[in-house]
């Protein structure tokens, strides 16, 4: 990922420029108008480089995820949740921008909308290409009337880095033989018919069902940059000009990749299609509504106005299908996670070591440390940033690393905090935290005390969360309250969601476990159960663990969770007393694991 960094100056400057091109661009009742600054680009990317992120142009904001808007007078507000409110305050005060500071269990734009509502706003103005389908609905739903423009009207003006010129990257087919999946056993998963033409904007989705991955220049794998259209048996992909194609993927049968322009896209997409519906061959076009842009669908409803086919706008059928792991893809994730465990835990006990021999430690050794045992362990790369966070630096949940990072105290005690997962041959990843306390008895009594309560308390929630018992479609809510009781029951919560689903993608759609989530947990959603507790500018405590929805073996008319990460919990860093008889007997059973496997502490 492109790390470079604007300045302050660059950004004010930044600020000044879009306030006058705004008053300049005879908007519709300005002065009840917010421009909308997205943070994505033209892939609607979850974790979008900096110098495509238009909000990082304008605000210097690094955070994965924020709602910005600019108002008339030029002012900019930045909507965060608890998980960035730490780090909002820190990058963008002192660029003149004013945090809303979101509830937990509200989401960012609807927080947005309230207070843009009561600053006088009616009317929000949007960068057709890098605005998501869904973001457009919701603005409109919650009572904002919508006026779109395009970002190549903004490229004079910011030097947004277009994606094909800095991120070469080369199409690879995933061998079948791994888990004997291909575009032919993977298509009947998805509910679809013969004359239905789906468009897929969703880079994992693509991925999966294509079985081709990008490999980029420093060898690291990702999921495509690429958009798609499947149309009866067949896949064709565009991408952007930085991609190449293996000698594997160029003689696919069904599959087929176009490389272009992004400005030709439109075009190739309209002959495509036409010609199958000249032939009767297409009756329903279906645009997957998770990750189309608000271009998207105005190009189709374009292309298709004239001709009798429905356009239905809806969650993909593929996002549907792959989010439920079937028998051959559940034992390997359990695979890749015994992996990712030993790593993790290998990791864990380097620097235990360590810091009993006093040597000097800084975040970025752990985060290479870590990222070598991943190597080892046969990962193809890393599946997110990892965060290695030392002392105050834990207290943010989405700590990103600058240079050597923090130093480990080792004279007055420290905590460390690790959140790491890994990429995999057959494109699968993996997502794991573990915190450690570094030389308790060197703390103050009084700090060791509350940091021991805080990661046993942490601990409840996580066995609280795995041990659950409910029937199949419970809402990810439901869930989520089980894991927050034992904090509750001491006065504590935490600022972010319980989980999120994985699998081709470390935050796949569906399986979400937060206060709002009516996602449903169903027989082979992976999800992550990764409760925490932070206070603020001192330390932080995090435990995650993947774990799959099987048939509970003694209610068939129930489910359960079982963990996929196995890795030993740091026994010096518990209180006791806090644990019910039940959930010491699962701590028990879950160490024992761990020392059958070797990745005990």
């Amino acid at each position: 990922m492109n790390d470079q960094a604007l300045t302050s100056d660059t950004i004010k400057r930044n600020q000044k420029i879009l306030a006058q091109l705004f008053s300049s661009k005879g908007v519709a009742n300005q002065n009840e108008t917010a421009f909308y600054i997205p943070n994505s680009n033209e892939f609607l990317l979850e974790y979008t480089e900096r110098m495509q992120s238009m909000r990082y142009h304008l605000t210097g904001f690094t955070g994965s995820t924020g709602e910005s808007v600019m108002l008339p007078n030029g002012e900019i507000w930045i909507v965060v949740d608890g998980r960035y409110q730490v780090q909002a305050d820190r990058e963008v005060i002192p660029l003149g921008v004013k945090v809303v500071k979101a509830p937990t269990q509200v989401e960012l734009i609807t927080t947005l909308v309230d207070h843009l509502k009561k600053a006088g706003i009616k009317n929000i103005l949007m960068v057709a290409d890098r605005t998501s389908w869904s973001d457009y609905l919701l603005f409109q739903k919650l009572g904002l009337t919508t006026q779109t423009m395009d970002s190549k009207d903004l490229a004079p003006y910011f030097d947004l880095y277009s994606l094909p010129d800095h991120a070469p990257s080369k199409v690879v087919f995933i061998d079948p033989k791994i888990l004997n999946e291909n575009f032919q056993t993977r298509s009947p998963r998805v509910a679809k018919t013969s004359q239905q033409a789906l468009f897929l904007s969703q880079g994992d989705d693509i991925s999966w069902l294509t079985q081709c991955v990008g490999e980029l220049s420093n060898g690291n794998r990702s999921n495509l940059l690429a958009k798609s259209l499947w149309m009866g048996d067949e896949v064709v992909v565009l991408l952007p000009p930085n991609y190449e194609l293996s000698t594997e993927v160029k003689n696919l049968k069904n599959v087929k990749f176009i490389v272009a322009p992004l400005a030709q896209w439109s075009k190739i997409w309209g002959e495509l299609l036409l010609e199958k519906i000249k032939n009767e061959t297409i009756s329903e076009f279906i645009i997957d509504q998770l990750s189309a842009t608000l271009s998207d669908v105005l190009c189709w409803k374009s292309l298709l106005d004239s001709h009798k086919v429905q356009v239905g706008i809806s969650i993909s059928p593929v996002a549907k299908a792959k989010r439920l792991k079937n028998s051959q893809e559940r034992r390997h994730l359990e695979d890749i996670n015994l992996r990712a465990s030993v790593a993790v835990a290998d990791t864990l006990r380097w620097i235990l070591a360590k810091s009993k021999n006093n040597e000097e430690i800084y975040e970025v050794d752990y985060k290479n440390y870590c990222e070598a045992q991943f190597k080892k362990q046969g990962a193809c790369g890393q599946s997110f940033t990892t965060i290695s966070a030392f002392g105050s630096n834990s207290s943010l949940s989405h700590y990103g690393l600058k240079g050597q990072g923090a130093k480990l105290d080792l004279t007055n005690g420290d905590v460390a905090l690790l959140d790491a997962g890994g990429q995999f041959a057959a494109g699968f990843v993996t997502d794991l935290t573990r915190t450690l306390m570094i030389a308790p008895e060197k703390m103050r009594p009084e700090r060791r005390a509350a940091i021991k309560r805080a990661f046993t308390l942490v601990l409840k929630a996580q066995i609280n969360g795995e041990s659950s018992v409910f029937p199949e479609g419970t809402a990810g809510s439901s869930i989520d309250y089980r894991v927050r009781a034992p904090m509750y029951a001491q006065g504590l919560n935490f600022k972010h969601g319980t989980g999120h689903g994985v699998g081709f993608n470390v935050h796949e759609w569906g399986g979400r476990i937060t206060v709002w989530s009516q996602d449903t947990m169903n027989l082979g959603q992976v999800s992550s159960i990764e409760p925490g507790y932070y206070l603020d500018e001192q330390w932080g405590i995090r435990h995650e663990n993947l774990a799959i929805v099987e048939r509970h073996p003694n209610f068939p008319d129930f489910c359960r969770f079982a963990p996929l990460v196995f890795i030993g919990w740091q026994e010096e860093a518990i209180d006791w007393d806090l644990f019910t008889q039940d959930e010491l007997a699962y701590f028990k059973e879950y160490q024992s694991r761990c020392q059958k496997l070797g990745t005990a502490l």
